[in-house]
């Protein structure tokens, strides 16, 4: 997907769907060459499917249990969801108020 072009550059848009999810690519290319990439990273999107459900709460107390690690970096910073820095049970609270409609 290409998205709008600024002067002769570009930005590129990896995705293995049609909706943007946590780990996704976003590439600026110049003049052809890629100068710099971003990883797209959506506040609980742990499991990276671009939408925040239960499945995304209970990854991220399984990672925080160190039951199971996380697909990718991108998905470690979706399971920080108060920005913080830790991935803790308050992370789990803010989640799951998100997905209530309490917050």
């Amino acid at each position: 997907v290409m998205m709008d072009a600024l002067d002769a550059g570009a930005a590129d848009f990896e995705s293995d769907g049609e909706v943007m999810k946590t780990g996704d690519k976003i590439s600026l290319v110049y003049n052809g060459k890629e100068e710099k990439a971003y990883y797209v990273v959506i506040a609980g999107d742990v499991n990276c499917d671009g939408r925040l459900t239960s499945v995304d709460l209970l990854a991220a107390q399984k990672y925080i249990l160190e039951i199971s690690k996380l697909k990718n970096e991108a998905a470690v910073q979706a399971a920080d969801f108060n920005g913080d820095g830790k991935v803790n049970s308050r992370d789990l609270l803010a989640c799951q108020k998100r997905i209530l409609g309490l917050s």
